[in-house]
């Protein structure tokens, strides 16, 4: 009875780490749904067709993939990421546009300056204030 119960405790404890260490594991799958949230708020936004939408698929994906490797290369240094972060998103931003008609590229624009506007007021309210 005890050795099952060592066994039991063993199996279910090892599991979250053993699905954090997968490809698909929980991180793998939030970065899916975020992908797949921020690409129903472009195509609702920008109007796109079904085959946009499929290419916009595509490139968000490969963003997400190269984000998590350079996560993994930068060796937590912070300078060298928000460098990285910053020339994936603008490479991002030129594939997406290069896939928009013209209508949709303005549009686009106000999109990303409305992401822009949002990321600086959340920085701001996570600033400690100061003495």
């Amino acid at each position: 009875m005890l050795r099952r119960c060592v066994l039991m405790l063993a199996l279910f404890g090892g599991l979250p780490a053993l699905a954090a260490s997968q490809p698909g594991g929980p991180r793998g799958v939030a970065d899916s749904t975020m992908i797949e949230q921020r690409l129903a708020e472009l195509a609702e936004r920008l109007s796109l067709s079904p085959e946009q939408e499929a290419s916009v698929r595509v490139v968000l994906h490969e963003e997400g993939a190269q984000a998590r490797k350079a996560l993994r290369e930068a060796g937590g240094d912070r300078g060298s990421m928000r460098r990285g972060f910053r020339e994936r998103a603008m490479e991002t931003d030129r594939r997406i546009e290069a896939l928009l008609r013209e209508e949709q590229k303005e549009a686009y624009r106000e999109y990303r300056e409305e992401r822009r506007r949002e990321m600086r007021q959340r920085l701001q309210e996570g600033e400690r204030p100061r003495p």
